[in-house]
């Protein structure tokens, strides 16, 4: 399960008061991959097992700021409840940032140009980064075409002001979409395009955070289906 979702932004580490030398034969013996700890001779004022209250061995959910978000217990933790409360968080699930293409096909005469609709629901308590998001803090919203395909981005995205405000925790002001959000792509079909059914790929980069963690930047593919017609005349 770790290294399924650790691109997710899921980690896993076991901390032990045992010594370190002990902590190496443990991990060669049993071929262990994953981050292992050892508390035995970090200074009291650093002690993880301290901070947590750890003596009894229970097994944690922590999230990106060191808050607890969920603890179980020292007999272990099953993988559906472990994946349900991480699901809670948009880690494993289908995540909280779900992006739409048009319903119906666009249709455009190739050497025009035609708007092209896009929208993304946000689940609640979770937020992405607007395009207009400054440098020095998280990922802004980006969209591109990639790969060959016969179209352009031919003016500037429009969508909904964002909403600005700031955030102690990049210590900046950030422009945040929270919701359903709908933008709109400007296109230009190549003159010489292909006439017929085609496929626009439209590439979206972004990070989603909630108030106690973030996600690692995302990047997804939105298909949308053109139909391309020849000029008239």
């Amino acid at each position: 399960m770790y290294r399924e979702l650790k691109s997710e932004g899921f980690g896993l580490v076991t901390v032990t008061t045992d010594p370190l030398d002990q902590v190496r034969q443990l991990v060669e013996y049993n071929g262990i991959t994953h981050p292992m700890v050892s508390d035995h001779d970090t200074p009291a004022a650093g002690k993880v097992y301290d901070k947590y209250h750890a003596y009894d061995g229970k097994h944690y959910l922590i999230g990106s700021d060191g808050t607890i978000l969920a603890a179980f217990s020292k007999l272990g933790v099953s993988l559906p409840i472990l994946k349900r409360e991480l699901a809670k968080h948009g880690i494993g699930s289908e995540g909280p940032v779900r992006w739409q293409a048009p319903a119906a096909p666009v249709t455009v005469r190739r050497g025009a140009r035609v708007p092209v609709a896009l929208s993304v629901s946000i689940d609640e308590g979770w937020h992405i980064y607007a395009m207009t998001q400054g440098p020095g803090g998280p990922v802004a919203l980006s969209m591109d075409l990639t790969g060959p395909q016969p179209f352009a981005i031919a003016g500037a995205i429009t969508s909904p002001s964002p909403e600005v405000m700031f955030d102690r925790n990049f210590g900046l002001e950030v422009a945040e979409h929270t919701g359903k959000v709908d933008f709109v792509v400007p296109v230009a079909v190549a003159a010489d395009a292909t006439a017929g059914a085609q496929a626009l790929t439209v590439t979206t980069r972004y990070q989603a955070c909630n108030a106690s963690f973030c996600l690692p930047p995302q990047t997804t593919e939105i298909r949308v289906a053109v139909v391309i017609t020849k000029p008239q005349g």
